[in-house]
């Protein structure tokens, strides 16, 4: 058996049926009440707004990017031949007391230094 189905509406409304459709101003967004200056205002407002929190967010993420990458990736120096400690402390922080890096060279790295070896720096 074999049903035949009519998918065209048997009536199409011409183009003049539809008179209840007109065209209308488009409205004003200014809540009711306020004075245009005003809803002006806090839209800059808004606006500025935005965008400090889009830069604030934008060099947070870079700060912790930063830290990140200096926590999960040590820095290291290989040893040379006639390296001593002292030299790479004095080599690494040129401006920092030596002693005190060669304290921290010496707590991460032991005390005994091969040439190749990788000296990992704090």
């Amino acid at each position: 058996m074999a049903l035949a189905l009519d998918h065209l509406p048997a009536h199409r409304p011409s183009p003049r049926s539809a008179r209840h459709l007109r065209l209308v101003e488009p409205l004003d967004p200014t809540p009711v009440g306020l004075p245009r200056s005003t809803y002006v205002r806090r839209r800059v407002m808004v606006g500025a707004v935005m965008v400090l929190m889009i830069i604030g967010a934008v060099f947070a993420s870079r700060a912790q990017a930063d830290e990140v990458r200096s926590a999960s990736a040590p820095q290291y120096v290989i040893a040379q031949e006639g390296d001593t400690l002292w030299r790479i402390a004095e080599r690494i922080a040129p401006n920092a007391p030596v002693s005190d890096v060669v304290d921290a060279l010496v707590q991460l790295n032991g005390t005994n230094l091969r040439v190749g070896q990788v000296v990992l720096v704090p």
